[in-house]
């Protein structure tokens, strides 16, 4: 065999067009998905910012009682200040001047077709014969 037939030729084309037809319709669905994407994530950022606005609030109340019982504890003895109960008020203390760190999530990459390889093109690209 030294070239490819008529026919051969007519099943390559078809399949270089039903590629470029699928090609299309990927790079649709990849749009409309980008899209939704992008509408879904504006939520999830409004819902995420409220949420570390929480994050915020409670790290604040917390800094109000830390400091509640460091004026507490400043108001003792300094043998109180000695005594296990005064370890027990600092480590109470201690409890609520851990900060809540705030949220972070990052939104996912969108999707396309452009690092994807030409499969039509290269199909086109096939020699028909075999040079001598």
């Amino acid at each position: 065999m030294k070239k490819i037939s008529k026919d051969q030729i007519k099943r390559r084309d078809e399949l270089q067009g039903k590629l470029q037809s699928l090609m299309a319709d990927l790079e649709t669905a990849c749009e409309a998905y980008n899209e939704a994407l992008r509408e879904k994530w504006s939520a999830i950022d409004d819902a995420l910012g409220a949420y570390n606005e929480a994050i915020g609030e409670v790290n604040e109340w917390q800094q109000e009682i830390a400091s509640d019982i460091q004026s507490y504890m400043d108001d003792r003895s300094e043998k109180w200040l000695e005594s296990d109960k005064a370890q027990e008020y600092e480590s109470w203390r201690e409890e609520f001047e851990d900060e809540i760190e705030e949220v972070k999530l990052e939104q996912p990459e969108e999707l396309g077709t452009s690092d994807l390889e030409d499969l039509s093109e290269a199909l086109g690209n096939r020699r028909e014969e075999l040079e001598s």
